[in-house]
């Protein structure tokens, strides 16, 4: 298993290689996962990914030949992130296939939609509730495996991601129930163009899809993006999700085509 000081060597390693996953990684995130390599040509770091429900691999190299022949005894289901256009068809021959595709969008006047009804938030005692909401929706968007209790917690203590402030949860009820639920936080304060709004997650409840919700929902995380003094905001969307793209755009977001994550798993 990892230790702390293993992986703040290889967090400073990482600048080393031409390509790797890390960036974004904390060391909560693989604190029960274990080194596979750890050489001048290939980091390998493996274990179970709580919020994909998937065992996934962490990496750094300079060649992805070295990447593919370390991978050739992967099991069922093993993942893989940021995946390099140029290593598909070399990882397709191996037995991984595309899991999602992540497209960066954003929108850039916050003011164009307005909100008309109150901002209600999750209260601690409905962290249950909301990742029952996340759940229910576990796989209707590829890679979309929904979120747990305790990462419902993280997220509103501000303590998924380190550069993401004023973290929270907006719900909305309908008889009582939590039928949909959007993740929002605070980030890129030191840019010049001012903070940015991040859509975290966005779930409705099946039996509550297709009422406006989402949408609701959306105008709401913009006037708490507003409120916070943000002037666009981000968001994630695998290419395959048309209905949750089509409310997107119409919402004022445009893709980034020059911004994709592709990730991909063994079958």
């Amino acid at each position: 298993m990892i230790t702390k000081k293993e992986f703040e060597k290889i967090k400073e390693s990482i600048s080393n290689f031409k390509y790797h996953s890390m960036e974004y990684t904390e060391f909560e995130d693989v604190a029960k996962h274990d080194i596979i390599c750890n050489d001048d040509n290939l980091i390998l770091i493996y274990g179970y990914n709580e919020q994909d429900s998937l065992y996934q691999y962490n990496y750094a190299f300079n060649d992805h030949k070295d990447f593919v022949k370390a991978l050739s005894n992967c099991k069922k289901d093993d993942l893989l992130t940021f995946v390099n256009k140029e290593w598909v068809e070399d990882l397709r021959r191996i037995g991984f296939d595309i899991y999602a595709i992540w497209c960066s969008y954003f929108a850039h006047d916050l003011n164009k939609y307005k909100n008309d009804t109150p901002i209600e938030f999750v209260a601690k005692n409905e962290y249950k509730e909301v990742s029952e909401v996340t759940l229910s929706c576990r796989y209707q968007s590829r890679g979309f495996s929904g979120q747990s209790e305790e990462w419902i917690q993280q997220w509103v203590d501000n303590k998924v991601v380190d550069y993401t402030k004023d973290c929270n949860i907006i719900v909305k009820k309908i008889n009582g129930i939590i039928a949909g639920i959007i993740c929002v936080g605070i980030y890129g304060h030191e840019s010049k163009k001012g903070p940015i709004l991040w859509v975290r997650e966005l779930a409705v409840r099946p039996e509550f899809q297709k009422m406006g919700i989402g949408r609701e929902l959306l105008g709401q995380a913009f006037a708490y993006g507003l409120e916070k003094g943000a002037t666009r905001s981000f968001l994630a969307a695998d290419e395959c999700n048309h209905g949750a793209i089509h409310l997107y755009k119409s919402m004022g977001y445009q893709a980034d085509e020059n911004d994709r994550e592709i990730n991909m798993i063994h079958n």
